[in-house]
């Protein structure tokens, strides 16, 4: 019953979290800010404020290990995470990142989203890639990275995602019969990247992350 209490009343607030290079031989991890709500169905959508800042990243910075962190998640849960907000020291290019996107109108905003449609997400030791174009061409589509990235494929709180609730009576999402829950946390301490070009040889498992919110 305490269980069942938690997972209604009290909110799972997540946030990505970054491990990339920043010498040869150092690497560094970043608790990226979360630009509106902190639940996952509040905020981590493919078209979101802290999505465009993470792609962003990906662009400027290069493969990176990305994991989508909650605070309820269990130490342990990832090889290449902090606790929840433990590390939210930006450098000035990513405070001024930051800053740029949360001041974006609605046409900057539809042009940076744009500006990520030729590119796909690209995982080298899965030897697996998704495309973007689908997810920022949806208004409500959540970020496949979020979903490839994050610890658990049930809801750990209030305003979370559950695997239960896709392709079911009364499912917040639109029918998607290629999705797999299988995929949910799939990419978690992996690399990741993004590029123009579809690497040969890899499987696109687009059509197995997307999931679109009926808004």
């Amino acid at each position: 019953m305490l269980f069942f209490e938690r997972m209604v009343f009290v909110g799972a607030y997540y946030e990505y979290q970054m491990t990339y290079p920043v010498t040869p031989s150092e690497e560094k991890t970043v608790c990226l800010p979360t630009l509106g709500g902190k639940k996952f169905l509040e905020n981590f959508y493919a078209r979101s404020g802290n999505t465009l800042v993470l792609l962003s990243l990906l662009k400027e910075y290069g493969a990176s290990f990305v994991n989508t962190v909650c605070d309820y998640d269990e130490a342990g849960a990832f090889e290449y995470a902090v606790p929840y907000a433990e590390n939210d020291v930006l450098t000035k290019y990513e405070k001024k990142l930051v800053e740029r996107i949360k001041k974006m109108d609605e046409t900057d905003w539809n042009d940076c989203c744009t500006s990520f449609l030729g590119f796909a997400v690209i995982c080298d030791e899965r030897k697996e890639y998704v495309h973007l174009s689908p997810f920022m061409k949806a208004n409500w589509a959540v970020s496949p990275i979020a979903l490839l990235t994050r610890s658990s494929k049930n809801a750990q709180g209030g305003g979370d995602f559950d695997v239960d609730y896709v392709n079911c009576e009364n499912s917040e999402f639109f029918t998607n019969e290629k999705f797999d829950p299988d995929m949910v946390g799939a990419w978690k301490d992996c690399k990741i990247r993004l590029d123009d070009c579809e690497p040969d040889g890899y499987t696109d498992v687009t059509a197995k992350v997307f999931l679109d919110e009926k808004c």
